[in-house]
């Protein structure tokens, strides 16, 4: 292992040269002592003085809690009196029709005064005797005036197949 040559510039460099062919120049300790206080640099800026505290701090912990749902009244629903209008004796839609509201805010003001609908749920089909899989389940829904996924649940829940068409194999 080769040790570093070290030689001394006039102008008080130190110049190492390495064993790898590297050279470093350095200023010698005397040189840095020297001109410590003489920089050519400008000194820092002094920090900005912090600005003063608030004058009041609230904590965290007592900062009011904002309510996570809230309720925005519509102002078509202002000034309709819920309770003459029919509810549960009109179609939802019809209703909402004639009163300029969607159907949803009619279901909903029938739901909070628990009002059933105009159009009761139709339990009283017996299943066993409809044609079920002789028609198709969009035809028999409309007949019978229930949803065709109803038709097509009830055929199901009796084995029953799906209707064919003659044309399909």
């Amino acid at each position: 292992m080769t040790l570093p040559a070290i030689e001394t510039t006039p102008s008080g460099l130190l110049v190492i040269k390495l064993p790898s062919g590297l050279t470093v120049l350095r200023e010698s300790k005397a040189e840095r002592k020297a001109t410590a206080g003489t920089s050519n640099t400008p000194p820092a800026p002094e920090p900005k003085p912090l600005p003063p505290p608030p004058a009041k701090v609230i904590p965290i912990k007592s900062a009011p809690k904002l309510k996570r749902r809230y309720h925005v009244a519509n102002p078509k629903t202002h000034g309709i009196n819920w309770l003459a209008v029919g509810l549960g004796k009109t179609s939802d839609g019809e209703l909402a029709a004639k009163l300029g509201v969607t159907v949803g805010v009619v279901k909903w003001q029938r739901y909070k005064r628990n009002i059933q609908p105009s159009v009761p749920k139709r339990h009283d089909i017996k299943w066993r005797e409809q044609p079920l899989g002789e028609l198709t389940d969009y035809a028999l829904a409309t007949i019978l005036g229930v949803g065709e996924s109803t038709v097509q649940a009830h055929r199901k829940r009796l084995k029953i197949p799906s209707f064919k068409s003659k044309g399909s194999n």
